[in-house]
């Protein structure tokens, strides 16, 4: 009986795990798109093709845009 209960915790742990990876992935999507978008409203090519591949320099840009 407990390995039953013991299983259905881990389940269900796993499962909120899993829901909540899902989320944060989309919100962080969600970021570097708002951000993406400011830095082409600016007409900031040079800062947006290097955020699309410096992870860093996209880090620095969230904070310095107050997204973060």
């Amino acid at each position: 009986m407990c390995d039953v209960i013991h299983a259905m915790i881990d389940e269900g742990v796993e499962r909120g795990f899993q829901e909540g990876f899902q989320k944060g992935k989309l919100e962080g999507i969600n970021l570097a798109n708002r951000l993406f978008e400011i830095l082409l409203d600016e007409g900031s090519m040079d800062k947006f093709k290097r955020a699309t591949k410096d992870e860093d320099y996209r880090y620095e840009l969230l904070k310095e845009y107050h997204l973060i």
